[in-house]
């Protein structure tokens, strides 16, 4: 049975059926809102869907990108390899939609804005816009890379396909429906595609279980040492524990799902602030309305149906960038993990940035700048002397990977897994192949790949403090309108109608009380 699962094409007609009609069917959409919006079309049209979407189509929207090719990819990856303690994210991602809503949504929302980085101009000053739009494009077209390198890898294995042809096959259809459909044809797109992808979850479940006759598979997984959700180990050196996780995802999902420009951008697509804050492909009309916005119109007078025909040709040109990038993808190993990086090094600063402008009204673009610089420095300083180190075993605690008594293992065959000689990081596997192994040292020891970010963020917001503070910040006028205020807050009206019916009732109660007294002095 190993044999035939090792095979060069282990799909059958109908998987490539799906294949094909997922294809067809995202590009169909794109043309369909390219012709029936073709006398209507503007930059507002292409980019936020002219604010007319509602919760439902956005909100799958948001699941689709939240749950993308890497995740469902590497996640599965993870578990095997360290166990299913990472599930604990699940509550860093419910707290950072708690903290969207709250903070960063009734500012944005409420700001006649594409991009996220117009905020940064008109709270801070044109320099740190363009800087940071800067650094979110790189970030934007590795991730890009990541996200369209994934898929086309697990392809690649299962079907023997030429793993550029369909690297630049999915690139072109995700680039068409984006160039021709805007931001509506890119909604509809995810939501059928999170479709698609929630069948095929519950297809790998139902069979899984199948397979192991049931709920034993978690007695399985317990023996395998899988099931180690009870880790609270504080030390900061340890690559996944409860502390590490909840963390780290927090604020990496906060950071993505309040001020990243893919999740913004489709926020505000919404009719109302109401449907874009209900539960709470992307890349290319991202950064497509990112460089028009940022880039271009500052710089550049052109009609609105000028700007509409660079919108397009950006997300075609940007799309053939982003399939450039999965070949630097294929360098990153492990792709989760990778992701984090990649993300937390240059998202934390401009997440550290946002946080400063929103709930900081003495933060000034002095110290912004200068808590972005050193934000930026101290994410990148941690994140290269874990690249350049051996990860201790000690610290990271794989499980085995040994099939040995496995129905799948049969002498002489191929075995799936097997342990790695010697524990490192995803970057340093590269390096040893190549032997550049004066690179490694076991000198650095590095704080988990989840705090990353957290050292970028806290970095950018002490540094933004002192130095804003220290440069006369207590002195500025800042805008009420680009400052979170009490009233935009849901748990504000939550307070005030929790006392108002609190007060009401002790109303009540003296009232009932003054008419029993009145009623008793006048039996007397």
């Amino acid at each position: 049975m190993c044999e035939d699962l090792a095979g060069a094409d282990s799909l059958h007609i109908a998987d490539y059926a799906v294949f094909v009609l997922m294809l067809l069917v995202s590009a169909t959409i794109g043309l369909y809102y390219a012709w029936i919006r073709r006398s209507q079309q503007n930059t507002q049209e292409f980019l936020t869907g002219g604010r007319k979407l509602t919760a439902l189509p956005v909100s799958l929207s948001l699941t689709a990108s939240d749950l993308s090719s890497i995740i469902l990819i590497s996640i599965p990856v993870e578990v095997y390899r360290y166990g299913a303690i990472i599930g604990y994210a699940c509550f860093g991602y419910f707290l950072a939609q708690v903290f969207t809503c709250e903070i960063f949504l009734p500012v944005f929302y409420r700001l006649p804005i594409t991009s996220t980085f117009q905020y940064l101009e008109l709270r801070y000053n044109k320099v740190t816009r363009l800087l940071v739009t800067f650094l979110a494009i790189i970030r934007a077209l590795l991730l890009s890379g990541l996200a369209i390198y994934a898929p086309a890898l697990a392809l690649n294995q299962v079907t023997g396909w030429n793993l550029w042809v369909v690297i630049v096959v999915t690139g072109m259809v995700c680039t068409a429906y984006c160039a021709l459909g805007g931001m509506k044809a890119v909604v509809w797109t995810d939501v059928f595609q999170v479709g698609i992808m929630l069948a095929g979850l519950l297809c790998v479940i139902s069979k899984c279980l199948f397979l192991e006759g049931g709920v034993s598979i978690l007695s399985n997984s317990q023996q395998g040492g899988r099931l180690n959700f009870l880790d609270f180990d504080l030390n900061p050196l340890r690559r996944h524990t409860f502390w590490t996780i909840s963390i780290g995802g927090t604020l990496g999902w906060t950071m993505t799902s309040g001020t990243s420009q893919t999740q913004v951008q489709r926020y505000n697509s919404c009719k109302s602030i109401t449907h874009a804050r209900i539960t709470v492909s992307s890349i290319i009309n991202t950064l497509a309305a990112v460089t028009l916005e940022d880039l271009i119109k500052p710089n550049v007078t052109l009609t609105d149906r000028q700007l509409f025909h660079i919108s397009r040709a950006l997300s075609c040109g940007i799309g053939g960038l982003c399939v450039s990038m999965a070949g630097l993808a294929s360098l990153m190993g492990l792709l989760a993990q990778a992701r984090i990086i990649m993300g937390g090094v240059s998202g934390s600063p401009m997440f550290g940035l946002f946080v400063l402008g929103i709930l900081c009204p003495f933060a000034n673009s002095t110290g912004g700048l200068f808590g972005l610089a050193f934000g930026f420095a101290a994410s990148l300083f941690v994140s290269l002397g874990s690249m350049l180190s051996y990860a201790d075993p000690e610290m990271t605690r794989p499980l085995s990977l040994s099939t040995q008594g496995c129905n799948f293992t049969i002498p002489g065959s191929l075995n799936w897994t097997t342990d790695l000689p010697t524990q490192m990081n995803s970057f340093t596997m590269a390096q040893v192949q190549d032997g550049a192994t004066h690179l490694l040292t076991r000198n650095w020891h590095s704080p988990s790949y989840l705090y990353f970010s957290v050292i970028g963020f806290i970095t950018t917001v002490i540094v933004g403090v002192i130095v804003s503070l220290y440069t006369g910040g207590l002195k500025q006028k800042v805008a009420p309108s680009l400052m979170l205020m009490k009233e935009d807050m849901l748990s504000y009206h939550l307070f005030k109608l929790i006392k108002c019916k609190e007060t009401n009732e002790g109303h009540l109660r003296m009232t009932m009380l003054k008419r029993r007294g009145a009623a008793a002095e006048a039996e007397d």
